[in-house]
């Protein structure tokens, strides 16, 4: 299922695994770029859904890690046996550094 072309990706995307922290649950990136990302989780999500999540960025030292806020629109959704994955448009984020 799919409201977004990928034709329509605005920015270049990168592979990697970031952890996601939703209001009730969490997920992982295998996917990013600058305006958008897809994910799996094991909460449900439906097309269209405007959601928030945190992604976790962690630091190699000994600083904390950095939180990105972000909402978003689920664009697509890859129903899986035990997981969703979903790709979002992010409309909105913000940084701020995790307790």
């Amino acid at each position: 299922m799919s409201m977004y072309s990928r034709d329509n990706r605005k920015s270049s995307r990168f592979y990697g695994e970031i952890p996601i922290e939703f209001k009730n649950g969490v997920g992982t990136t295998r996917d990013y770029s600058a305006d958008g990302v897809f994910f799996t989780t094991d909460q449900p999500v439906a097309l269209g859904e405007q959601i928030e999540f945190f992604m976790v960025l962690r630091y190699l030292g000994t600083q904390q890690p950095v939180r990105v806020q972000c909402e978003a629109q689920v664009v697509r959704i890859e129903p899986g046996a035990s997981w969703t994955g979903a790709a979002a448009v992010i409309n909105r984020h913000s940084i701020e550094m995790a307790a």
